[in-house]
């Protein structure tokens, strides 16, 4: 499965007060991510991922993605706990005219697939 979620910052976001942005998911687990930042941003712009006050991405702590028309995909494995999670996604916009959208895609492995993977005693399809 694929989630997607649209993250538009607005201009004069400051690095120190992101906005903050929930990306619900449901399944098994996290198995990649993919950041695509349009052109425009300019290095103006930053973008982290966490659950809860962990930050997942981009690793060490503290750091942004900070980029200008790229795509950036990364493999993953994040187990999602209780089958769902809500995700924080933060990010700040030091543009002083113009606001500024993310968009960021997660790939997680469903149930089905999951039994399958581990050759599971029962096999059902997923709505």
């Amino acid at each position: 499965m694929i989630y997607a979620k649209e993250i538009t910052v607005p201009s004069q976001t400051p690095k120190d007060d992101p906005i903050e942005v929930t990306f619900h998911l449901e399944g098994v687990a996290i198995t990649q991510f993919q950041l695509l930042v349009p052109p425009g941003h300019a290095g103006l712009t930053g973008l982290a991922i966490f659950y809860g006050i962990e930050q997942i991405a981009p690793l060490p702590t503290g750091e942004w993605f900070v980029s200008d028309n790229e795509v950036i995909t990364w493999p993953e494995y994040f187990p999602i706990p209780q089958l769902e999670c809500d995700l924080t996604i933060k990010a700040y916009n030091e543009d002083d005219s113009y606001d500024h959208s993310f968009y960021l895609r997660a790939v997680v492995m469903g149930m089905a697939e999951y039994l399958r993977e581990i050759g599971g005693p029962y096999y059902f399809e997923e709505e």
